[in-house]
C-alpha cells in the first residue's frame, strides 16, 4: 500500500499525500474505527474516534480525525485479499465522520472481514 499512497494511486480524488500524512503525524492519539452491520439492507456504517492513553489539555483535539483506508473481503469476493488498494476511505479534517457503505454481493448469513491483512494502521 505504501507505494499506492505515495504515488497517489490508492488516494481519494483530490486528496494529496500531504492532507493524509499530516493526519497521521500532528496530531495525538491513535483512531479507533467502529463498524456497525446492517443485516436487512447490507449497509455497514464507519466511524472514527480518538483514543487517548492520557487525557488531552483541550477537548478540541477530541473532534479531529485520521484519512483512514478501508478494506475488506466477503465470503462471497474474496479478490480482495492480497490487494491493498482501498475499497472506501473515512475522511480526515471532518468532525462527526460517518460512513456509510453498501456491500452489493453480502448475504446476511455471510462473513464480512474487516481490514485484512492489517492494511490500516488502527484497531477496528
Amino acid at each position: 500500500m505504501e507505494f499506492e499512497i505515495v504515488s497517489g494511486e490508492a488516494l481519494p480524488k483530490g486528496v494529496k499525500f500531504a492532507d493524509f500524512a499530516i493526519s497521521w503525524t500532528e496530531q495525538d492519539g491513535v483512531p479507533i474505527v467502529t463498524a456497525i452491520r446492517d443485516y436487512e439492507t447490507n449497509e455497514i456504517i464507519f466511524t472514527q474516534e480518538r483514543y487517548y492513553d492520557i487525557k488531552p489539555k483541550c477537548a478540541c483535539d477530541y473532534k479531529r480525525t485520521w484519512w483512514i483506508p478501508l478494506t475488506w473481503i466477503t465470503e462471497t469476493d474474496k479478490s480482495n485479499q492480497y490487494q491493498f488498494k482501498p475499497q472506501a476511505w473515512l475522511m480526515g479534517n471532518v468532525t462527526d465522520e460517518k460512513l456509510v457503505h453498501k456491500i452489493h454481493d453480502l448475504q446476511a448469513g455471510q462473513w464480512l472481514l474487516l481490514n485484512p491483512r492489517s492494511v490500516g494502521e488502527f484497531p477496528a
